[in-house]
């Protein structure tokens, strides 16, 4: 697996010696279990392992939500290794990547993935496609922040700037379309909500005057 990584193939195909080996994550003899929190490959430090080459990367994600929970103690956050795997590391531009960690964010978000499968978004990527909105485009992949909190990339005050990647003439109107719409929830939207009730009415409706 890790000869077919990005890390193996810089190593051993483009020869940069600086891409990490198994001593850099797993450390030279003091070789520990992940299960040891003193080791490198422990989930709580995996982190920190990472960020001895990736330390910008480290940073952001140690200031948004996840690294916040994490250094709180709270280990079912995701860590570098759950979107990016340890050894099969893959290139982030490969489509097979894109779609697999939507699978892997909906493993903690699932009614989050379930609605965005609703969505024009979301039925795209179903068919195997990427030129559309997946949730590190519109949430961030490491600086993830809550809504609420004014650095979050879907704030009220930078939503526009986020759609207006993908969509260059949004607008605060524009960027008030939700993408995680659920038909089953009036609390959410209940124009929505009644909507889908009512086409099922009358889809019901017409089945029986035309069945009669």
């Amino acid at each position: 697996k890790y000869h077919d990584s990005i890390h193996g193939k810089a190593l051993e195909k483009s020869g940069l010696l600086v891409s990490a080996k198994c001593t850099d994550c797993h450390g030279n003899h003091e070789i520990r279990r992940k299960s040891d929190p003193l080791g490198g490959v422990f989930r709580a430090n995996v982190p920190a392992t990472c960020g001895k080459c990736h330390g910008g990367i480290q940073a952001l994600y140690a200031s948004g939500i996840h690294g916040s929970k994490l250094a709180s103690g709270d280990s079912r956050v995701p860590v570098c290794s759950d979107c990016h795997t340890a050894h099969e590391i893959r290139r982030i531009d490969a489509d097979a990547w894109k779609l697999d960690v939507l699978a892997e964010c909906g493993s903690c978000h699932a009614q989050s993935l379930a609605t965005y499968r609703d969505t024009f978004h979301g039925q795209v990527t179903s068919l195997g496609f990427t030129r559309v909105a997946s949730c590190s485009d519109c949430h961030r992949a490491h600086d993830v922040y809550p809504k609420a909190d004014a650095r979050s990339s879907i704030s009220s005050a930078n939503r526009a700037a986020t759609c207006g990647k993908c969509h260059p003439a949004a607008t605060d109107s524009f960027a008030g379309y939700d993408p995680h719409a659920d038909k089953h929830d009036a609390g959410r939207n209940p124009p929505l909500y009644w909507t889908a009730r009512f086409m099922q009415l009358l889809l019901g409706g017409v089945f029986v005057f035309f069945g009669l």
